[in-house]
């Protein structure tokens, strides 16, 4: 009996092997991945000459090589009357409103907005489900201006991954799904999607700069390696060197309005020169001490870049050491 069962489950196990290697023999179809495919929304659409998109109290609109966001403020909360009667009224704050070129990340995701791919089809979707995607009151809408018509794109809400985003196309049914950065970077277009660089170029391509204060008159530098000399001398500056990597260092903060204040003071006045090309800075400083706050702008009718103050004091410190000894003394530096 022992010897039957033996080789009763010999056998199964054989049948079993064989119909394995059977199987494994069979070729299978290709599966589509939807999660690996992209899909095009749409095709030829042409060059991209700006897009406008509105998500509650948010609108960003992008132009060209500039942009503007405006961000409508919450109403501070309403005072009681001392009777504990209603609220008084009050009336909606300005929108804080700014406007700023654009940088190289932001001209990627025009670039990417122009030839926009879904990662998924998700279909049509039942009214209560969109409203669980996001669409519904508080749903973006992102218009994309294009050269021969327009592209109109809801903007629902991420995934619970947080790296998708769901979007329908305005009048259609089909619900896609986009990738998430995308939306956030509009979301934060004003920190994200700002030049905060102040000239095209590095400072490795400067050959050199020429420095002007009101005060203390004007010194040209030329490259010597990767440093510095004064234009004329072959020793090299460490001084300028230092102060010229110092003054690179300066980002964009904010723009800010064409005007400038009537407490503003200039501080230099800076040519940078490359092989290539060469630009014209204007450093000015508004207020003393702690208060102070440094401006640069590249000429007249150009915007007034707000930049980094602590950066700023240094350079502006710094400069008497830089210059020529100017017959005038110059003015107080700003105290801490």
């Amino acid at each position: 009996m022992k010897l039957r069962e033996t080789e009763f489950y010999g056998l199964l196990l054989v049948v079993s092997a064989g119909l394995a290697w059977w199987a494994y023999q069979i070729p299978v179809a290709p599966q589509k991945s939807e999660a690996s495919e992209t899909i095009d929304l749409w095709s030829a659409a042409g060059e991209l000459d700006g897009i406008r998109f509105e998500r509650q109290r948010l609108t960003v609109d992008i132009t060209g090589e500039w942009a503007e966001t405006k961000r409508q403020r919450l109403p501070s909360k309403a005072q009681q009357v001392v009777d504990g009667g209603p609220a008084a009224e009050t009336t909606a704050p300005e929108p804080e409103v700014r406007r700023f070129r654009i940088n190289e990340k932001a001209r990627n995701l025009l670039e990417s907005l122009s030839t926009l791919q879904a990662k998924r089809n998700l279909g049509a979707v039942e009214k209560d489900r969109l409203e669980a995607l996001g669409f519904g009151e508080n749903q973006g809408e992102l218009i994309l201006r294009f050269k021969k018509n327009e592209e109109k794109i809801l903007v629902g809400e991420k995934d619970v991954s947080g790296r998708l985003r769901y979007i329908k196309l305005a009048n259609k049914a089909p619900v896609y799904v986009i990738d998430n950065r995308l939306m956030t970077d509009l979301e934060f277009a004003d920190s994200r999607l700002m030049e905060a660089n102040l000239v095209p170029f590095d400072l490795t391509e400067v050959v050199a700069f020429t420095v002007a204060s009101p005060w203390g008159g004007n010194q040209r530098w030329v490259r010597s390696g990767k440093d510095f000399a004064r234009d004329g001398d072959e020793t090299t500056d460490p001084k300028a060197s230092t102060w010229i990597t110092k003054f690179f260092r300066l980002k964009a903060m904010r723009y800010l309005a064409d005007e400038v204040g009537a407490g503003t003071h200039p501080v230099l006045q800076i040519q940078l020169e490359t092989k290539e090309e060469s630009g014209s800075l204007q450093l000015s400083r508004e207020g003393e001490g702690n208060e102070a706050e440094y401006r640069i702008t590249t000429g007249q009718g150009q915007p007034l870049i707000k930049v980094s103050s602590w950066i700023a004091k240094d350079i502006e410190a710094d400069l008497a050491d830089l210059l020529p000894k100017a017959e005038t003394s110059p003015p107080t530096q700003p105290t801490e």
